[in-house]
């Protein structure tokens, strides 16, 4: 479930220069129910590794698997036009997408040495989050023929996400997220 509430506010300073502020308010409650059943492991087929009779059966609901996340996140535009079809411009951004679950934590592939877990799939998986800063330049050149847009960008991703989905290698049939 997801509620959110956003606006944005343009204000001319001048004929020339802009200012914009705009926020996202978000509050957004995830869960997950239901039971996880893996078949028999002599049905693999094709696959590197294949996980043992019966070690897939999770009873999901047992978890009580429930995440709530809310906030504010932000964009900030300056905007300057010294001529016609010329604007040069700032921004500040915020970006967020909400964690969640996999079925359940399942040791995906061994070691080859036996040693313990090469990768363990996580049960749950948290949210990540973007921090932007943005510059550039928008112009027509030669009498509007060529369209130059120049930008320069510099983010912070954080915890990103990253979604596997890989039955060759192992991974089972369905996809996760880490």
């Amino acid at each position: 479930d997801q509620t959110a509430f956003f606006g944005s506010v343009d204000f001319d300073i001048t004929d020339k220069l802009t200012i914009t502020g705009g926020t996202r308010y978000y509050d957004y409650q995830e869960f997950e129910v239901g039971s996880q059943f893996q078949t028999y492991a002599g049905n693999c087929v094709n696959v590197t590794v294949c996980a043992v009779a019966g070690s897939g059966n999770v009873n999901i609901d047992a978890n009580n698997d429930h995440v709530s996340y809310h906030g504010f996140k932000s964009r900030g535009v300056i905007t300057w036009k010294p001529q016609d079809h010329t604007m040069i411009y700032a921004l500040f951004s915020q970006g967020f997408r909400p964690g969640g679950f996999n079925r359940a934590s399942k040791l995906i592939l061994p070691a080859v040495d036996g040693s313990g877990p090469q990768f363990n799939r996580p049960s749950a998986y948290a949210p990540d989050s973007l921090t932007n800063w943005e510059v550039g330049v928008k112009t027509d050149l030669f009498d509007h023929k060529i369209q130059l847009n120049l930008s320069a960008y510099y983010m912070i991703w954080e915890n990103t996400l990253l979604s596997f989905y890989n039955p060759a290698a192992g991974f089972g049939n369905t996809s996760f997220v880490t």
